[in-house]
């Protein structure tokens, strides 16, 4: 997922649609919040590398390592507070264009990022993938909202299957016994954990999290695209320039409704043998050295 997936649909709303300036201000909030993270991303990425020993000689000091660990806590918490900011954003498109949304879907809600996701699911893209947004903000509120959970520490871990190395939050039940959203008991067996803590929440895959994400802006996108698309902007010349961080083939559109593709023939009308005749009976009359059966074979 790179910036050339935002620079096409923020042309599509604002090029192509009816809008209104405070619409517009909608759609280019949203796309300025997924470059950001984007960007989050890829500091997320690079403070990641840092993880990679230059080559087998190099070796790892204490010092280096916590410092690394420090460097990828601090980029992952930015990366899913900006998420948050992003998921946000995309809501206030959907409340703003309700109108064009609520037949199908409902009145999008406005002030819980919780309700808009279920809101969201029934026409979400990537469907198999989807829980990870929840996942994303469950994991956000315990990293940011300290005073409705218990105290939490952080460590790193390396997860299988693609063994990059995450942040992983970890702490206390609360009285009742209760873990955060989204978090998962810890292995009674691991001794690392201090031993009154519970639960371990490991940050989600922070690239899953983007592309999920921004692909339903295609899915809402192309809802609204129905009844605002402007018929005059059919010959739009413009080219999406992709760069460094895009596919070379581009980025697909994916359909936002479902529905079944067929191939258009020919219309060939049909004309009544007594129809054929009464047009010969007049070509006739101007001796054009045709008929209309040899014009319709």
């Amino acid at each position: 997922m790179g910036p050339g997936y935002i620079n096409y649909w923020m042309h599509e709303a604002l090029e192509h649609w009816t809008i209104s300036e405070h619409e517009a201000k909608a759609v280019r909030e949203l796309g300025a919040s997924l470059g950001l993270l984007m960007k989050r991303r890829n500091e997320v990425e690079d403070a990641r590398r840092r993880f990679t020993p230059a080559g087998s000689l190099a070796k790892f000091s204490r010092a280096s390592l916590t410092e690394a660990q420090q460097g990828l806590f601090e980029a992952t918490s930015s990366f899913f507070l900006m998420y948050y900011s992003a998921l946000s954003a995309l809501a206030g498109v959907a409340v703003r264009f309700r109108a064009e949304l609520r037949d199908e879907l409902g009145d999008p809600p406005h002030a819980s990022n919780s309700k808009f996701l279920a809101w969201l699911k029934p026409a979400a893209a990537f469907k198999d993938h989807f829980e990870i947004l929840t996942e994303a903000r469950q994991f956000r509120a315990v990293l940011d909202h300290k005073a409705s959970h218990q105290p939490y520490e952080w460590g790193t871990v390396v997860e299988a299957p693609n063994a990059l190395v995450r942040v992983m939050l970890h702490g206390p039940a609360n009285r009742a016994g209760g873990i955060p959203d989204g978090a998962s008991f810890r292995p009674e067996s691991n001794d690392e954990f201090p031993p009154d803590h519970a639960w371990v929440f490991v940050a989600p895959d922070e690239d899953v999290v983007l592309t999920v994400l921004a692909v339903q802006m295609n899915m809402i996108f192309g809802r609204i695209n129905a009844s605002r698309f402007r018929e005059d902007s059919l010959g739009c010349q413009w080219v999406n320039r992709l760069g460094p961080h895009d596919p070379e083939d581009g980025y697909p559109v994916l359909a936002p409704v479902s529905g079944v593709l067929t191939n258009l023939e020919t219309h060939q009308p049909k004309i009544s043998a007594e129809d054929l005749a009464a047009i010969d009976a007049i070509l006739a009359k101007y001796d054009r050295g045709t008929s209309s059966s040899d014009a319709a074979s």
